[in-house]
């Protein structure tokens, strides 16, 4: 369990901090509402869900052992 823990949390830090990167590059790009149109799409969203409903799976796994 802490390896999928530790998984997950490399995923989210690569995403938001890549997500982040992308962002100032847009900005001092100039391109800053073609980056915004650009997420704002919907394989975006879902892979937020996916990373969201990940986080409470491991949580609630997790915790179900520390119960046994």
């Amino acid at each position: 369990m802490n390896l999928a823990r530790l998984l997950l949390a490399i995923l989210a830090l690569i995403l938001i901090g890549g997500g982040y990167a992308a962002s100032q590059l847009a900005f001092f790009g100039g391109r800053s509402a073609e980056y915004a149109r650009s997420i704002d799409q919907a394989p975006i969203a879902m892979l937020a869900l996916v990373l969201l409903v990940g986080s409470i799976a491991i949580y609630l796994l997790s915790r179900s052992e520390v119960d046994s």
